[in-house]
Formats: C-alpha cells, sequence, structure tokens
C-alpha cells in the first residue's frame, strides 16, 4: 500500500473534529512528526504549517547546532547544558 493511502486511513479513523465539551480541535493524535534539525527557520515553519494544516498535533522541530549558536535565544540552553 502506499504511504498516502495509509495515512488517509488513519486520518479517516482517528480524526477529532471536536472534543467532548463541543469544541472544535481538528486534531489528528494519532500520529506524529519529526522534522529536520539541520533546516533553517524558514524550512521550520513551513513544516509546522504543514503539521498544523493536517492536524498534527505532536510535532518536533529543533533548530540545528550552527542555528543554535547564532541564534541568542537558543544560547541559554546551551550554556546550561554544558
Amino acid at each position: 500500500m502506499h504511504l498516502a493511502r495509509l495515512m488517509k486511513q488513519d486520518h479517516d479513523a482517528h480524526f477529532q473534529q471536536t472534543n467532548t465539551a463541543g469544541v472544535t480541535v481538528n486534531r489528528w493524535p494519532t500520529t506524529s512528526m519529526f522534522c529536520s534539525s539541520a533546516a533553517s527557520n524558514e524550512t521550520s515553519l513551513l513544516d509546522h504549517k504543514f503539521a498544523c494544516a493536517l492536524g498534527i498535533v505532536a510535532l518536533e522541530n529543533r533548530p540545528d547546532s550552527a542555528t543554535a549558536r547564532r541564534s541568542p535565544r537558543w544560547r541559554p540552553a546551551l550554556s546550561a547544558a554544558r
């Protein structure tokens, strides 16, 4: 079977449009997505938008080590780990 067909079957079987309170949530809790860690921030944003459009809630997207060294946002986490 093609991967797309398997994804479609799982999506149709497990996609949640609303939660128990009746609030629209549009999520697909039975799958996840691990994105490239060597990609740019722009690519990470596109990965995130793509996953959200599918309803995927489990998404892992990390910056590569070169991006982490350049970005002041990630410096505290790196210095604390040393």
